[in-house]
């Protein structure tokens, strides 16, 4: 489910994700490391 919403939004954002292919990046990493974080931290 989470592909093709993701698959949706690429199709309706794919001039933008082209543009700011570095901050899209970016933000997949910090997602990672969000993700290692303690849940309160998160919260």
């Amino acid at each position: 489910v989470g592909m093709v919403l993701a698959n949706r939004c690429h199709r309706q954002n794919m001039k933008t994700s082209i543009i700011n292919g570095s901050e899209v990046s970016r933000l997949s990493v910090a997602i990672q490391e969000i993700h290692y974080l303690p849940i309160p931290a998160v919260l």
